[in-house]
């Protein structure tokens, strides 16, 4: 789930109620977005339609699980318990889907324009791709899809991976031209269909999301027309690391440090922080 991380005004989290709707349930750390639809520009929504249009006119996030039976309480998942009640819609619907003029229902969430959420990487296999070609010890790898300019981002090597001993492996993206990138340190994959993950670089600005709205996705490119961006990158090695660095502890990921040939152990996680460039609450063009 996407989490609270900080402000970049140093301002507390600011946590509203507002009308929130979907076919079935609004998760607790799901990204909201504005409805685009002209007759129901008060409702909020999950971050995620489609991959060219996640949080346009985007909110923040759901600090609680909304559901038929109504709120389920919680936190944003970042360590800050915000103690939220666990309360039914004046209405209880029977679906949170209900058209507006029917009756509006409310949850809490992060409405701070300013707000930075700490969202990790998916490495599920609907959110991950295959390399087309084989590599042997090589500084360079072909996608199937790609955009231009990540580089200075990083492509990882998932659990899901066919071949054991190719896995976890994290590689720094030093050029990146149509669908083929150039590693600074050589990777070996054998079998072409071999999962990898994008880490993308810092400032990059087409960043999808997962369908609940939960998580980053990289299957795919972007479309120019989502309104997030990446100002950071981290790194939770999993039990086992070969760097013996320990595990738990967010690493802000740089190519000095992270780019080698350590193999990183199930478990590890990658995260970015997210922020909303064009805030429904703020837009600033």
């Amino acid at each position: 789930m996407a989490k609270w991380h900080y402000d970049l005004t140093g301002a507390e989290p600011i946590i509203r109620d507002v009308p929130m709707y979907d076919a079935a349930v609004i998760n607790n750390g799901e990204f909201i977005m504005q409805n685009a639809t002209a007759a129901n520009k008060q409702e909020f929504i999950t971050g995620y339609v489609d991959s060219s249009a996640c949080m346009v006119n985007g909110l923040g996030i759901s600090v609680e699980g909304i559901n038929t039976d109504g709120s389920q309480g919680g936190s944003d998942g970042g360590g800050v318990n915000f103690n939220l009640p666990r309360l039914k819609p004046f209405d209880t619907a029977a679906t949170i889907a209900t058209a507006t003029a029917v009756g509006q229902r409310w949850g809490k969430a992060i409405i701070n324009p300013f707000a930075v959420y700490l969202t990790e990487y998916s490495q599920a296999a609907a959110d991950d791709e295959a390399a087309t070609t084989n590599e042997v010890a090589d500084t360079t790898i072909t996608l199937t899809a790609i955009e231009q300019a990540i580089d200075g981002g990083w492509i990882y090597s998932t659990h899901l991976s066919p071949i054991s001993t190719e896995r976890g492996q994290l590689r720094y993206v030093s050029a990146a031209n149509v669908n083929t990138l150039t590693y600074l340190t050589a990777a070996t994959y054998t079998a072409a269909s071999t999962t990898l993950i994008k880490i993308l670089p810092i400032n990059h600005e087409l960043v999808d999301l997962t369908a609940d709205g939960r998580k980053i996705a990289t299957d795919l490119p972007a479309s120019p027309v989502v309104a997030l961006k990446v100002i950071q990158n981290y790194v939770t090695p999993g039990t086992g690391f070969s760097g013996g660095k320990g595990t738990g502890a967010l690493e802000v990921l740089r190519e000095k440090l992270h780019d080698s040939t350590n193999v990183y152990a199930a478990g590890t996680k990658f995260y970015a922080d997210l922020i909303i460039t064009q805030h429904a609450y703020n837009k600033v063009a």
